[in-house]
């Protein structure tokens, strides 16, 4: 089936959705909740897999990190594989910023959206625009 929607989830979206005790969680989940509904994709790249798994294992241990990782692959409709074409515009992205503590895993999210036509970027991040960022506002929107 081809979902018509796809979305691609930041790690602050998927800790939040997977962490009772993050600020952020009901939000996720009722927003995550409501997309589901809807029947739209949600794909992740593998660097934010690598980070918010390691983030998990960091905060929770080992084997949270190993239930977080199988709950994200279970969840996830696909995993976009960082290219060099990719990597090389993360980097353009990356160094084009400004702000002290840029994460070059959002800049190459923003890649990624822009080449693949993701709809937005699941995060609470406001580093992203707001053009990715819309439907995080209001999940009626969609």
């Amino acid at each position: 089936m081809n979902k018509p929607l796809r979305f691609l989830m930041d790690s602050d979206f998927l800790i939040a959705l997977y962490k009772p005790d993050d600020g952020n969680h009901e939000k996720a989940k009722s927003i995550f909740t409501r997309l589901m509904e809807m029947d739209v994709s949600v794909c992740l790249s593998s660097v934010v897999l690598a980070e918010s798994t390691t983030v998990i294992s960091y905060k929770l241990g080992m084997p949270e990190a190993k239930r977080f990782y199988t709950m994200v692959r279970d969840m996830a409709d696909g995993i976009v594989f960082v290219d060099e074409k990719a990597s090389e515009r993360g980097w353009r992205v990356f160094f084009s910023q400004k702000k002290k503590g840029t994460s070059y895993v959002d800049c190459v999210n923003i890649a990624l959206a822009e080449l693949y036509a993701f709809a937005g970027i699941l995060s609470f991040d406001t580093f992203y625009p707001s053009a990715f960022r819309r439907y995080m506002e209001d999940a009626r929107k969609i």
